[in-house]
């Protein structure tokens, strides 16, 4: 059974990234960065290493995609005046204007993907992924 779970949270994520990426075209956002400006317009400052925690990625994807988003005028990266160390993350005002059709890109996938199942339905299934999500962290986050 876990095969097929696994086939199928593959086969949504690929068609989704599809279907994101079509949508988004010509917008300036490419592959998975609309989770990154969804996460910065929600919270401005965030620090890369919060960032990278909140999108699931490495700190070297993260430093990597904040670099192409700030060539491309999405976010401006500013060392923390009370901690040198941390670099926080804010989004300009051309993210801010994009995330709004991020917001209704997915929005629309996720409307789309589940017509049809019932509020217990849908209600049983976040629920479940949640479990998932929050057990895959765990057992990453716990290796030893």
């Amino acid at each position: 059974m876990s095969t097929e779970l696994t086939k199928y949270i593959h086969t949504i994520n690929y068609f989704g990234r599809q279907y994101v990426s079509a949508a988004l075209e010509g917008t300036g956002i490419v592959g998975s960065q609309h989770r990154y400006i969804g996460v910065i317009c929600r919270n401005p400052g965030i620090s890369q290493e919060a960032l990278s925690k909140a999108v699931n990625a490495n700190k070297s994807s993260v430093a990597r995609q904040l670099l192409s988003l700030e060539e491309n005028g999405f976010v401006e990266r500013r060392i923390c005046s009370s901690d040198r160390r941390v670099t926080q993350v804010y989004p300009t005002e051309k993210a801010l204007k994009v995330s709004e059709t991020v917001r209704e890109v997915l929005s629309r996938w996720n409307d789309t993907v589940t017509d049809g199942l019932s509020p217990e339905e849908l209600s049983a299934l976040e629920s479940g992924l949640e479990k998932l999500s929050e057990k895959a962290r765990s057992v990453l986050e716990n290796r030893a």
